[in-house]
């Protein structure tokens, strides 16, 4: 899959998608999805923001999910999104928070907080996609691994990263 963006501002709580967060508050505000938990949380900065739990509406959601699936380049990401839930689904949510820092991309130490990070828009290379990739050069000699599979190894590889410590 693509990236969302292909730069992204490397921030010590995570990436943030100004466009992503724009068509989260119309979503929330359309009551396609719901927020809860809502806080203010002081960040490494000393900055204010408000953060909260998102959860799909379902009744209010189905029109529009249905609509996309029937989209061929939207099931796909649907499915890839899909098979992402899965291989996740293995970290807790401390683990998940943690996982950025292991991302071969998003943790290089060379590029430090509130720099732009490349995942392949202007550079040739994307260490997270190569690091999945890399799983290939341990299966037999012509057996290949399916996305899926590559996506389900990865975020294998960045739990034992976490559990090790």
């Amino acid at each position: 899959m693509p990236p969302l963006d292909g730069k992204i501002l490397k921030r010590r709580g995570g990436p943030f998608y100004p466009t992503l967060q724009t068509d989260l508050d119309r979503l929330v505000g359309m009551g396609v999805i719901r927020i809860s938990d809502v806080a203010h949380v002081r960040d490494s900065a000393g900055k204010w923001r408000l953060e909260g739990q998102y959860t799909l509406h379902g009744t209010m959601a189905e029109p529009a999910i249905d609509f996309l699936l029937g989209q061929p380049d939207e099931a796909r990401v649907a499915a890839f999104v899909q098979e992402l839930g899965y291989a996740l689904s293995i970290l807790t949510v401390e683990q998940l928070d943690q996982a950025l820092i292991e991302d071969a991309t998003y943790g290089d130490p060379g590029i430090s907080t509130h720099n732009v990070l490349d995942f392949g828009e202007w550079a040739q290379r994307n260490p997270s996609s190569e690091a999945a990739h890399f799983f290939d050069e341990f299966m037999a000699e012509g057996v290949r691994t399916t996305p899926g599979e590559k996506l389900h190894l990865y975020v294998s590889h960045l739990r034992r990263r976490l559990l090790a410590g």
